[in-house]
């Protein structure tokens, strides 16, 4: 049996490099990049982490509190789960 698994962006943060990378470069930053996972195969859809809600401003504020202005949590509108979907001829429903 067969399957594919392709990776969806849902959002992108910049966070200290050390959030991301063990106890190294703590003067520099690195993108935080948000997936969904899309698999495929078996007669079933699956879509594993399916983004965030649709009014990130709260989770964009927190991340902004914690770690400061120049961590700004995006996301396209492009990005967000149903158009993300519809990009690829699918829709809600045809997820199992």
């Amino acid at each position: 049996m067969n399957y594919s698994i392709r990776l969806l962006p849902a959002g992108r943060v910049d966070v200290p490099y050390p959030e991301v990378y063990w106890m190294e470069r703590f003067q520099d930053w690195t993108a935080l990049l948000f997936q969904m996972a899309l698999i495929q195969g078996g007669g079933k859809t699956v879509l594993l982490n399916t983004g965030f809600p649709e009014d990130i401003g709260p989770m964009a504020a927190a991340w902004k509190n914690y770690l400061g202005d120049r961590a700004l949590l995006t996301r396209e509108d492009k990005w967000k789960t149903e158009p993300a979907l519809r990009a690829l001829g699918l829709a809600p429903a045809d997820v199992d």
